[in-house]
């Protein structure tokens, strides 16, 4: 056993490595983006497929990050997994995948109902593509000047969110109490109720 932990480890960082767990989140992106009612109303088999996709992206991402845990440390070492922003955002979403894995047992099992409330743990899962997308995002930059572009950006998008967040809630309210539940239509005159 500690022995293909150890074969793991010293395959961690081999470039095949590192593309199987960049197509694994892009196959749970897939997979998220298949788990809807009308999908798996359409295809009943989708159901086992996404569950079986998730379970294996679950297990090769758990690995890693036990992997990485085991390499860097914890919390003590010289660079600790838990210190590092992306091993904090590996981690968070291990843990949706774990959360969207059980839901979906559940879920198979009739245990909760298709579908329900619990559905919304979901909704972070989308976020695993920033891990793709990452291996692109290398700045030349020292890190200090990096810093010192946020700081003087940090207002900026501060003013740019609460203006969003303002118009997107001003609009959203107007919306509700103009359109309400949308039980009245315009239709042309003459038309037939039924």
């Amino acid at each position: 056993m500690n022995s293909y932990f150890f074969l793991f480890i010293t395959c961690l960082y081999q470039l095949w490595v590192r593309r199987l767990l960049r197509v694994c989140a892009l196959i749970s992106m897939i997979s998220v983006s298949l788990n809807t009612t009308h999908t798996f109303d359409k295809y009943p088999i989708l159901i086992h497929v996404t569950f079986f996709s998730d379970a294996i992206v679950t297990l090769l991402f758990t690995s890693e990050m036990i992997a990485k845990m085991h390499i860097r440390g914890v919390l003590t070492g010289d660079a600790p997994y838990l210190k590092d922003r992306w091993c904090q955002f590996d981690a968070t979403m291990v843990f949706f995948l774990w959360i969207s894995v059980i839901l979906q047992i559940f879920e198979m099992t009739h245990i909760v109902p298709r579908f329900s409330y619990l559905s919304i743990l979901r909704a972070p899962r989308p976020l695993i593509m920033i891990r793709f997308i990452r291996v692109f995002l290398k700045f030349s930059m020292p890190k200090s000047r990096i810093n010192q572009i946020f700081k003087r950006s940090s207002q900026q998008i501060y003013n740019v969110t609460l203006f969003f967040l303002f118009f997107m809630s001003l609009y959203g309210l107007l919306g509700v109490q103009f359109f309400g539940d949308l039980s009245n239509h315009c239709v042309v005159n003459g038309t037939d109720p039924k």
